[in-house]
């Protein structure tokens, strides 16, 4: 979860996360909601990306910006984007251990 950034249609919210996973078929989903005041926050929409489809389009330690306006956030599927996500997305090999004798 970010930070809420009022008063704006354009927020950016310069935050990092990091998430630990091994299976390629590991969906990350980002989620965007408007934020209200006195009534509940409304879904803007959702983009799924697989962990397989970045670990296609990137070498390991470099970061990985989807091209064009960056993910299409869409409130339905098959629906046209009501919004985009600028990422960038670095993923890191997962160090292998060895049992010790």
């Amino acid at each position: 979860k970010t930070k809420v950034v009022k008063s704006t249609l354009h927020p950016t919210f310069d935050s990092k996360m990091e998430f630990v996973g091994s299976n390629p078929a590991t969906e990350i989903i980002f989620r965007l909601w408007d934020w209200d005041r006195l009534t509940a926050n409304d879904i803007i929409g959702e983009y799924k990306v697989r962990l397989s489809d970045i670990l296609g389009r990137s070498p390991p330690n470099m970061d990985y910006e989807p091209p064009g306006d960056g993910f299409p956030i869409c409130d339905k599927e098959g629906a046209a984007p009501t919004a985009h996500l600028r990422v960038k997305i670095m993923w890191r090999p997962v160090p292998v251990r060895t049992a010790s004798k």
